[in-house]
């Protein structure tokens, strides 16, 4: 037992000082820390370079666009200004255009409307408001109208406002389009010793179109 620990403690070296001095040493590595240090700083630099570089080139181009694009501006602005007054005018013209498209398509000859009223009107009728009313109705397909004739005023008589109502049903054109009429109430007036009357006519051509088909 005792043989074989001897044995044991002469496999180990006898232990020695070491006077080395480590930074004295020369560097064994394969590529040294040193030149990896100095190529990743010259490559960062380098791309720092670039970024600045492209970000000037940059800046220079969009300002130059913005130059050349506030320029064509101020050079189109007359011109701009003109077209904007053409087109306000257009409009306005168009709107004109098309309130007369309206007016004559309408069904009815309002003109002769008026005068055939103002020839059979009886003499104890007086006229207080008379209105031409078209109204518009979306539908899926397309925009269907319709018309409407109101008639207010003051009679002494209850007879004559009858005698008109009669007088507008007898009308041809209006027969033709299957004019609804209403009478409204007669409210009297006891300082001028009158009635007052109304009568509400309406028609839609479409609709009477389509029940005679």
């Amino acid at each position: 037992m005792s043989a074989l620990k001897k044995k044991k403690k002469k496999d180990f070296p006898a232990w020695h000082p070491d006077f080395r001095i480590g930074e004295d040493l020369p560097d064994i590595k394969a590529v040294r820390t040193d030149f990896l240090i100095n190529i990743g700083s010259i490559v960062l630099a380098l791309a720092l370079l670039f970024w600045i570089a492209y970000r000037e080139a940059t800046i220079n181009s969009l300002q130059g666009d913005l130059e050349a694009l506030t320029s064509e501006q101020k050079r189109l602005e007359p011109e701009n200004r003109q077209l904007v007054l053409l087109n306000s005018r257009f409009l306005r013209q168009k709107q004109l255009y098309d309130d007369l498209e309206k007016f004559f398509d309408i069904p009815v000859d309002v003109p002769r409307l008026l005068a055939d009223i103002a020839d059979f009107r009886p003499e104890g009728v007086s006229f207080e408001e008379i209105a031409f009313q078209e109204m518009e109705q979306a539908t899926k397909e397309n925009v269907e109208r319709s018309y409407r004739i109101y008639l207010r005023g003051e009679t002494k008589n209850l007879q004559d406002a009858a005698a008109l109502k009669e007088s507008l049903e007898g009308l041809p054109y209006l027969q033709d389009m299957a004019a609804d009429f209403t009478e409204g109430s007669n409210p009297r007036n006891p300082v001028l010793n009158t009635f007052g009357f109304t009568l509400d006519v309406r028609f839609e051509p479409q609709k009477n179109k389509e029940a005679k088909k």
